[in-house]
C-alpha cells in the first residue's frame, strides 16, 4: 500500500474539548466558593480548607492533558502526542499481523511497553474516527484467527448457557435443555465497530422459539461482555463456519443497518434507554428536592442550596447528555427505517470474514 502523501492532525472531539474547558474554568470557581463558605460560614481552619480543595485542583489540572493530545497521520504512519512526547505507530506495524483491535476504536500492540501499548482514538469526532479507521484499514492485517475447539460453551444471562458443536446449538435454561440444528437458525445479526475485525459489539442469534443476544455493556468503569467463558472472536468464527452466509447480516457501527430487524431492535433499545433517562431525571429531581427541604429546615436555606446543588447538577448533566444521545439515535434509526420501508435500503447479506 502506498504511503499517505498528505499529513493531517486530529484532536479530541470539540464537545470533549468544551467539557475540559468547563472543568478548567469551573474548578477554580468551585474552589473559591467552597473556600469562602468553609472560612466564613463553617469557620474552618486554613489546613482543613486546603485538604478539601486540593483534590479539586488535581481534577482541574488533569483536564489540561486531553487538550494536549494530538494524533497526526504522516507518510510513515500515525504519530500520537501524549504530553510532550510523540509515539509512532508505523504502517509496517499495522500490517505485521500482531496489532489487535480492542474495545471500539483502540489498537493494542502486545510487544510495546505497557505505558504505550494502546492507541486510542475514539475520543475524536465521529467523522475523524471514520477517516483514521479507513486509513488504518488500508494497511491493517488481522491477527491469525483463534483455534476453535470441537465444542464451544459459554454462559450468558441468568442461568443460561449455550454449547456450539458441528450439529447445532444446545441451550440450557435453568434445568431445561433443548437442541437446535444449524439449519434451524433463522438469522444471525452482528454489529461491529468497523469492518476489518472478528469481534462484535452486539450479536443476536434468532432461533425458532428463542434467541441468544450477546453484547458489550458500557458502564462507568468501562465495557464488559454480557457472556463468559468464550471470546467474541471464537463465537464469531464458529458461527461464520456453520451458519449459511445468506442468514448472517453484518452491520457496522455508525452506518445504516443491513437488516430491518436490526433497525427495529436498535430503535426499541434507544427508546427504552431514553425512557430510563427520563425516569432517572425525575428521581434525581425528587431526591434533590427532598434533601433540599430537609437541610433547609435543619440547617437553613443557604446551606441547603450549596449542599444540594451538586446532588442535582452533576448527575443531571450526565443524564441529560445521555438523553440527548438517545434522542439523536432514535431520530437516526427512524430515518433508516423510513428509508428501508421506502426501498432506499435493502436487506444485504453479511460477508463471512
Amino acid at each position: 500500500m502506498a504511503p499517505v502523501a498528505e499529513s493531517k492532525e486530529y484532536r479530541i472531539a470539540a464537545s470533549l474539548r468544551r467539557c475540559c474547558w468547563y472543568v478548567i474554568v469551573g474548578v477554580p470557581v468551585v474552589m473559591a466558593v467552597f473556600s469562602w463558605m468553609a472560612h466564613f460560614v463553617q469557620r474552618r481552619g486554613v489546613g482543613d480548607i486546603l485538604f478539601c480543595i486540593v483534590p479539586y485542583g488535581l481534577v482541574g489540572l488533569a483536564a489540561v492533558f486531553p487538550l494536549i493530545w494530538r494524533l497526526r497521520v504522516a507518510a510513515h504512519g500515525i504519530l500520537v502526542r501524549r504530553l510532550f512526547q510523540e509515539d509512532l505507530w508505523s504502517w509496517e506495524d499495522l500490517s505485521s499481523g500482531r496489532i489487535q483491535k480492542v474495545d471500539d476504536f483502540t489498537l493494542l500492540d502486545p510487544e510495546r511497553p505497557w505505558w504505550r501499548r494502546k492507541l486510542r482514538f475514539g475520543y475524536m469526532a465521529s467523522d475523524d474516527v471514520e477517516a483514521v479507521m479507513a486509513l488504518v484499514n488500508q494497511h491493517y492485517c488481522l491477527p491469525p484467527p483463534p483455534n476453535l475447539p470441537a465444542t464451544l460453551t459459554f454462559r450468558y444471562g441468568f442461568r443460561r448457557s449455550a454449547t456450539f458443536d458441528a450439529k447445532g446449538i444446545q441451550l440450557v435454561v435453568g434445568q431445561a435443555s433443548k437442541v437446535h440444528l444449524w439449519h434451524e437458525v433463522k438469522q444471525v445479526l452482528i454489529t461491529r465497530a468497523d469492518p476489518l475485525r472478528r469481534d462484535f459489539l452486539n450479536l443476536v442469534i434468532e432461533l425458532p422459539d428463542d434467541e441468544i443476544e450477546l453484547r458489550i455493556a458500557s458502564h462507568q468503569y468501562g465495557k464488559t461482555p454480557t457472556w463468559r467463558d468464550a471470546t467474541a472472536e471464537e463465537i464469531n468464527e464458529f458461527l461464520l463456519d456453520v451458519v449459511e452466509p445468506d442468514r448472517v447480516y453484518v452491520s457496522i457501527l455508525g452506518e445504516a443497518p443491513k437488516n430491518r430487524d436490526q433497525i427495529l431492535r436498535g430503535l426499541k433499545a434507544a427508546r427504552k434507554s431514553a425512557t430510563a433517562c427520563d425516569s432517572l431525571l425525575g428521581v434525581i429531581a425528587l431526591v434533590s428536592m427532598a434533601v433540599f427541604v430537609w437541610i433547609a429546615i435543619v440547617e437553613g436555606l443557604l446551606r441547603a442550596f450549596y449542599l444540594t446543588l451538586p446532588l442535582l447538577l452533576l448527575p443531571g448533566i450526565v443524564v441529560m447528555a445521555l438523553r440527548r444521545m438517545n434522542r439523536r439515535q432514535i431520530a437516526t434509526l427512524t430515518k433508516y427505517l423510513a428509508d428501508f420501508d421506502a426501498g432506499n435500503l435493502q436487506d444485504v447479506d453479511g460477508e463471512a470474514d
